[in-house]
């Protein structure tokens, strides 16, 4: 696959410099919309369906890092880990999961077989939808959506009015949480139901992400709420997958569990 990399390496590079300007390739915004064509488009959708070993996952990854610097502009000794760490693109691996959740969503939801139908095809062999499990069984009552990052002021005005009037129109009581990891060391902070703060101190908590899904507990746990659902917005990813998929920590779990117990209206 080495060939095929440099080849498929110079060819973007050849692409790009033939098309763009120089003022466009450092805007990159066309720019990322042909890579999402011509690279991103192919390997999303044939991976999953395909064999591959770890290094030639790796290979891949590789393949596709080189092409974000090409599109970001950032010189080739730039280190892959400042650049991952712009979180401009999603990784691969991001990407394959959100095509196959997509994938699964048709195929188990009525939404999505009714647009395999309008699309023509026979959905009337699929196997029944299972029921939404119980609260204290799958905690389906609580949905995760991402903060976009990156809404520059001026390019995302639209965008950022568009957010704004969203969040002004919600009747939904709104409960903050935030997270301080250091070391292993938590400090989480969040508000309750009498408007104060509430501060709490963990240790031994394994990651970032696991320290937001304890502040984003505590935040729920300090209310007794009406609604019919939790909607979470964080800019973790994988906090959000966490909660979407319902692959909790054990203690997180167990204490959602128990408060969907006491709170079975939620």
């Amino acid at each position: 696959m080495g060939a095929a990399d440099t080849t498929a390496d110079k060819s973007y590079r050849k692409h790009v410099e033939k098309n763009f300007s120089q003022d466009r390739w450092r805007e990159g915004s066309r720019t990322q919309a042909h890579q999402e064509a011509l690279v991103y488009t192919r390997i999303r959708y044939g991976l999953p369906y395909m064999r591959v070993t770890e290094h030639q996952f790796r290979q891949i990854n590789n393949l596709l890092r080189r092409i974000t610097s090409i599109t970001l502009g950032v010189p080739s000794y730039a280190a892959s880990t400042f650049v991952k760490g712009t979180a401009i693109f999603n990784t691969l691996t991001d990407r394959l999961i959100v095509h196959q959740e997509a994938q699964s969503h048709r195929l188990t939801s009525k939404q999505g077989r009714a647009l395999l139908e309008l699309m023509g095809y026979n959905t009337a062999n699929l196997p029944v939808i299972p029921l939404t499990a119980t609260p204290w069984e799958a905690i389906p009552f609580i949905k995760g959506k991402s903060i976009p990052k990156h809404m520059n002021p001026e390019e995302d005005a639209a965008r950022r009015a568009a957010r704004t009037r969203m969040q002004q129109l919600t009747d939904s009581p709104s409960y903050h949480g935030d997270a301080s990891f250091t070391a292993g060391k938590v400090v989480t902070a969040s508000i309750d139901s009498c408007g104060n703060a509430v501060v709490n101190h963990h240790h031994d908590v394994p990651s970032v992400a696991t320290a937001e899904m304890l502040a984003i507990t505590q935040a729920i746990t300090q209310h007794d709420h009406q609604s019919e659902s939790i909607l979470i917005r964080s800019d973790s990813q994988a906090t959000l997958w966490a909660f979407l998929r319902n692959e909790l920590p054990p203690n997180i779990r167990a204490v959602l569990a128990e408060y969907g117990q006491r709170h079975p209206e939620s």
